[in-house]
């Protein structure tokens, strides 16, 4: 009974079984190459913002060593000036000595 009232013959509904799993089968690769592509992007943009991100640390560093850098000069000008005027009022206070004997 069965097969008289089926609508297609077992060869056709096997074909059809086979047309759509293989238009399921396109539609699934379809979609792992869509979120495989979107995923490739967002790695990619990740990438650029962390390479931002490293390029502003590094800028910040070298110019953190600078800043450092021309502190260091600065205060060793400043005690070099101090050495000197200790120096200088050493010996004026020698000098001063000696003229007093």
């Amino acid at each position: 009974m069965a097969l008289l009232l089926a609508p297609c013959s077992g060869e056709e509904t096997q074909r059809d079984i086979r047309e759509r799993a293989t238009r399921l089968r396109n539609a699934a690769e379809q979609r792992v190459r869509e979120v495989q592509q979107q995923v490739e992007e967002r790695l990619e943009q990740a990438r650029g913002e962390l390479k931002e991100r490293v390029d502003t640390i590094r800028e910040a560093v070298d110019s953190g060593r600078e800043v450092a850098q021309e502190a260091r000069t600065d205060l060793e000008d400043r005690i070099e000036r101090s050495k000197a005027a200790y120096r200088a009022g050493v010996e004026n206070a020698r000098k001063a000595a000696e003229e007093e004997d």
